[in-house]
Order: structure tokens, then sequence, then C-alpha cells
């Protein structure tokens, strides 16, 4: 009876051993994303990580939730996230979801955004294991010159390497990687090659005929925005195209709107050689191959515009300045007569590849990254 006794018991401590040895599910790599940018940076990743044999998964928070929705990959917590992070990016997670996260789930390396103080709870959870930690931020412009970045950075204890788009960023991140011990990579934006593909794939000659250009007609591409300025210089766009009779300018807007206030803006100002391009029509990156010129308010277009070799205009307060116009690669206009001046005069400029973009493919330079690390972890 002892020894029946025994045997259930031993049984038992065998059952409880193997569920828990078996209890946390593994994948080499989990992306942690919050915000467009860097989602829209490891979409870019994926087809990379599988052709490398990389499993990954994927934790959404913020705008992400809804990006990777209904992706297979992606990590669902039973515990349910705080209602209001998807708006508040300086809200912390509870520590039964981080908890739960560490305890139900083995990852070998974490590969995480930096745009909320979630995701810096994330990769702080594996500061003392072997875990390899990586923050990557998707900005071009300077990090002491992003907000969104503070909360992430005020909340982060350690981590192991920060993977930043451009040489200008990189030195930007100097004193933030001292206080974090940590390395800085330069890896170049993945994001940006989402336009190489659609430049491979659309045919200019089309766009053209549907939208009814000739061969030679010179196109303005303004790239709508959303902000509480941008109706001002959408206006100042139009009536400098006014001035440019012999361009065909074209507008698209922002996909948080309707299109409504270009259209009326449009119609308002009698710009005939102005027109608002549907959302159901071409894309602003297919547009793009077209124009001779990009024009935005203060949209992110314009660096996968620059990226891609295309003249860039910023249209917007005379005091406004990013990286690209301190580096020489955009200009300037605030008036009417100073947009068509810059658009007459970036038209006469050949496309070329500024030097600010890393010449290596950033998904392929990534993902070899990650492979030499879990090789090096796995040894």
């Amino acid at each position: 009876m002892l020894k029946d006794y025994a045997k259930r018991i031993g049984s038992l401590w065998l059952l409880f051993f193997t569920f828990n040895l078996f209890a946390s599910e593994k994948a080499d790599l989990l992306l942690v994303a919050y915000d467009q940018g860097e989602s829209n940076a490891f979409i870019q990743l994926e087809s990379v990580l599988k052709e490398n044999g990389v499993s990954y998964r994927i934790l959404a928070f913020g705008r992400a939730e809804e990006i990777f929705q209904h992706h297979p990959q992606r990590l669902l917590l039973s515990t349910d996230l705080p209602k209001d992070l998807k708006t508040n990016r300086i809200l912390p997670l509870s520590a039964k979801i981080l908890k739960e996260l560490q305890n139900q789930y083995s990852f070998q390396i974490i590969y995480s955004g930096m745009a909320s103080a979630a995701q810096a709870q994330v990769l702080n959870l594996y500061k003392d294991v072997s875990t390899k930690t990586i923050a990557f931020y998707d900005n071009f412009e300077p990090v002491e010159k992003k907000n969104y970045v503070l909360s992430f950075l005020k909340t982060l204890d350690h981590v192991d390497e920060f993977h930043v788009a451009g040489k200008v960023t990189a030195d930007s991140f100097s004193v933030i990687a001292q206080e974090k011990h940590a390395n800085v990579v330069v890896t170049g934006q993945p994001a940006l090659e989402a336009w190489d593909k659609i430049y491979k794939t659309t045919e200019p000659e089309k766009i053209r005929s549907v939208l009814k250009l000739n061969p030679n007609d010179r196109v303005a591409l303004f790239a709508g925005g959303y902000d509480s300025t941008y109706p001002q210089y959408l206006r100042t766009y139009i009536l400098g195209c006014k001035q440019l009779s012999s361009y065909q300018c074209l507008i698209t807007y922002h996909p948080k709107t309707d299109g409504s206030l270009e259209r009326s803006e449009v119609k308002k100002l009698q710009a005939s050689n102005v027109r608002v391009i549907s959302g159901k029509g071409f894309s602003t990156t297919q547009l793009s191959i077209i124009a001779s010129v990009i024009a935005v308010h203060k949209s992110t277009i314009s660096v996968m515009a620059a990226y891609k070799g295309k003249p860039v205009l910023y249209i917007a307060e005379p005091e406004f300045s990013n990286f690209l116009i301190t580096q020489g690669l955009a200009e300037l206009a605030s008036t009417p007569k100073d947009v068509a001046k810059s658009v007459q005069s970036l038209s006469q400029k050949k496309s070329s590849s500024p030097s600010l973009f890393p010449e290596q493919k950033a998904s392929d330079f990534i993902v070899r990254l990650i492979k030499k690390k879990l090789l090096l972890i796995q040894q």
C-alpha cells in the first residue's frame, strides 16, 4: 500500500515537473511594438526572419494593437491591458501582466520600439537573465528632439543595444548609451524598404494614363497632414501652385481624414491645376514616382521621399526645422511665392540617394545581427 502511495506521489511530481518544463512558450525573438513607426519596420523584418529560420512573436500595445490585431504571431496575454494604454504612452503595465509574460513565455532576444513606458518595462524584465535586449529607435531625428520617447527612457533601467536609423541619430545617443551601458548600432530603417517594393512594381505610364497626364507634364505632389497648423499651409501650397501654370499639382490626404478639407480649399481657391487624389486611387508612394517634387507639411513621407532620392519641400512656419533641412536634403517654404520658387528650383535637381541613409538593406542587416546573437547565446 505504501509502495502504491509512493508511486502515486512520484507520478504526481513527475507530472508537475513535466508541466513546468513545458509551461513556457518559447521563441527566438519577441518584437515589442507600440507606434506606427516601429510596427512598419517590424513588418519589413518578418519575411527576412522567416527566410533565416528565426522564430518570433509580436507583443503589441497602443496603435500596434490595431496593426497586428489578426496577426498569427501576435502574443495574446490572458491578463487585460490597461484600457487607456492605446492613447497614453506613459501608462505602466501591471505587475500581473509582467509576471505572466515572465513565467509563461521564454525568448532569447527582446527587440522593442521606444515609444512607451510599457515597452521599457518589458525590456527591464530581462536585465538580469541571459536574454539579450535591444531598443529600436525608428526616427531619423536626434533623440532629444522627440518627446514621445521620454516615458520609455525614464522607465528603462538597462538595455544591451540601441539600434538607430542613421549616423546623425547615433551621435545623439552617446550620453543615453553611456548611462545605460549600451552599444549603439546604425542599422538603417527597414520601413523605408516598403517604398522599394512599390517603386519596383508600379508603372509610371499607367499612373499618368489614369490621371490623364501627358508624358511631359511636370508634377508636384503634396502629402497631407492633420495637425492644427496644417490647414494654413495647405492653402499656402494651393496658392503657390496657382503661380505654377505649367505644373500639375496633386494632393493626397492623410489616412486619418476624409479629404473634405483638401477638396473644399481647392474649390474655394479656384485652383484649376490642383486636384485631390481619392484615398481609393493611387497611394502617395505610387504618385511620388511621377512627381518632380514631394511637398509635405510635417509628414514623415518626406523621409521616405528623400530615401528614394526625391527633392523634398516642407511647407510650414518659418521657424520649422528638422534633420533633412539641417542636412541640406530638403527646403522650407512658408509663403505661396516661396512655394512656387522652390518647386521650380527643386524640379531641376536630379534624383540622388543621399548619404544620410546606410547603404546596406536594413532588414537584412538587423536579422544578421539577431542571428549572430542567437548563435552566441546558444553556445
